[in-house]
């Protein structure tokens, strides 16, 4: 039962660490695009909503840039994400490498 207990316990943090960077790189990507296509008050406008709310109003598409700037943050923060999981859990020293392969292995 302790087994299952730990092998959780890695499965449910990489998901959460992978998850975690993969959504702080995505939106870091965003706002990096935004801020150097049109500067800080564009960020501020983006992220509170103004410039989605006058787009719907005029019946506009939302543009795919930056969607595609999220979508490849995320490509790019899951990975890094896992590889920061499997050093850190390397680094506390409580897992052996046969528990940390077996969470690779789903």
């Amino acid at each position: 039962m302790r087994q299952v207990g730990r092998r959780l316990f890695l499965i449910l943090s990489l998901l959460v660490t992978a998850l975690g960077t993969g959504l702080a790189t995505a939106f870091a990507g965003v706002a990096l695009y935004f801020l150097i296509t049109a500067g800080p008050q564009r960020v501020r406008q983006e992220f509170s909503g103004e410039i989605a709310a006058a787009r719907r109003a005029a019946g506009e598409k939302p543009p795919t840039l930056p969607l595609l700037v999220f979508i490849g943050g995320l490509g790019l923060g899951f990975p890094l994400g896992m590889g920061l999981w499997r050093r850190a859990v390397r680094a506390t020293g409580r897992f052996d490498d046969g528990e940390i392969a077996a969470v690779w292995r789903l």
